[in-house]
């Protein structure tokens, strides 16, 4: 019987001495042993009262003993695998399972082909491709700082009338563009190879699967196709600066000869708005 609500319950002889909780109100209570439930019966109940004057004499009323049966050995089902005796594969069937059966993990289980990572020589080409494309995007790298200090070059012998070092910096950065220019092309190829083979060859071969390949993944591919076009800016600023370079006498002069009649239309203009506000 529970301490606390007072409801009876049965447990098992194989739980003595053992905590033990009520399904009831929750209350814990140790399981006596066989001696104990063969006692006068005392037992203790929790402190809390709701009659306060019976004191001690509450705690020490008699309650009936745990009613105590015999354990029974409940027999669990394991599944052949797992269980020793020989005739075990008859409880699958009984279990209505005939089809079903556990094995332990990785016991004659054939290792697949296709388990696990791929051989070496099927990621071949693509771990190549990414090798080259390392080695393409580095190389552009360098071509484009390369081109940005000849176009310091270019800028420091215009601003100085240094005629030597702007026609090697011109030099310089035209053909490190042009490779530049190159090497990204050639990486723009590379990267489908580094999708698959399939893919790559299907770009090189099949423009419009090309076409298809790059709409697809314009999200990934936009920047290196950005990087590739940024060889053509400095190009296009050695073609400015040539130009101004070439040009800068003879737009001065027009300039000088331009100027007096500039001033003079100027004058009327001042002399114009004087009058009108007079």
């Amino acid at each position: 019987m529970c301490e606390k609500c007072g409801r009876a319950f049965e447990v098992d002889d194989q739980l003595e001495g053992r905590r033990a909780k009520c399904r009831h109100c929750g209350q814990h209570a140790v399981v006596p042993v066989s001696g104990q439930a063969a006692d006068d019966g005392l037992r203790l109940r929790p402190m809390e009262s709701d009659v306060p004057d019976r004191g001690p004499q509450h705690l020490l009323d008699s309650a009936p003993a745990l009613n105590l049966r015999p354990g029974e050995a409940q027999q669990t089902a394991w599944p052949s695998a797992v269980s020793t005796d020989p005739n075990a594969d008859d409880l699958l069937h009984k279990h209505g399972r005939p089809n079903y059966a556990l094995g332990r993990p990785f016991d004659g289980q054939s290792q697949s082909r296709s388990s696990g990572p791929p051989p070496l020589w099927w990621n071949l080409p693509s771990l190549t491709a990414r090798f080259v494309a390392r080695l393409l995007r580095k190389s552009r790298d360098l071509l484009y700082y390369i081109s940005l200090a000849s176009l310091v070059a270019i800028l420091y012998g215009f601003l100085f009338k240094v005629k030597p070092l702007l026609h090697v910096g011109a030099v310089v950065i035209v053909a490190s563009n042009i490779g530049m220019f190159w090497v990204g092309l050639s990486y723009l190829v590379t990267l489908p190879f580094k999708d698959s083979l399939r893919h790559g060859l299907a770009c090189v071969l099949v423009p419009g699967y090309a076409i298809y390949y790059w709409a697809t993944r314009w999200h990934r591919m936009r920047p290196a196709v950005m990087n590739t076009l940024w060889a053509f800016i400095p190009m296009l600023l050695v073609a400015l600066a040539y130009f101004f370079y070439k040009e800068a006498p003879a737009i001065e002069a027009e300039v000088e000869r331009e100027a007096p009649k500039i001033e003079a239309d100027a004058d009327e203009m001042v002399k114009d708005l004087e009058s009108a506000t007079h």
